[in-house]
């Protein structure tokens, strides 16, 4: 991310998420003990594990469905493109073809499935929510 963002005003935004990249991290390694570090969460059977802790971290009310920052949820879904993505360019570098594999099958379950398990929910209460603010400016 600093090599593409490199002004000065963009620092900020880094940090923010490098911030949530370790906190879905930390929250990851609560869950499942198998994962150690951040290149670890990229098998595909450590991904239930992720959306458990992208819950968490989102701040998933189970009984109404509900995220208190579904942002947050959302961004997740973004960073582990973005992150997997920049896994398999160093994977292509080094020539481990297996592990790069594993990568891939893990982006696939996360494209497939994110939009119906995490982003679905997201939408719904961001929709929501932008009902509710329209209602207090009407009154």
């Amino acid at each position: 991310m600093s090599l593409k963002y490199r002004n000065q005003h963009h620092h900020a935004m880094i940090r923010t998420r490098l911030r949530l990249i370790g906190r879905l991290l930390l929250e990851l390694k609560k869950i499942n003990i198998s994962i150690t570090d951040f290149a670890s969460v990229f098998k595909p059977n450590n991904y239930d594990s992720v959306l458990e802790a992208i819950n968490v971290v989102a701040k998933l009310n189970a009984e109404e469905n509900k995220y208190k920052s579904p942002s947050t949820a959302f961004a997740c879904g973004t960073l582990l493109k973005k992150c997997g993505k920049t896994y398999i360019s160093e994977l292509i570098k080094v020539q481990n073809k297996e592990r790069k594999q594993e990568v891939e099958d893990f982006l696939k379950l996360l494209e497939e499935d994110y939009g119906i398990s995490i982003n679905k929910t997201v939408l719904e209460n961001q929709l929501e929510h932008k009902r509710q603010r329209k209602l207090l400016f009407q009154q």
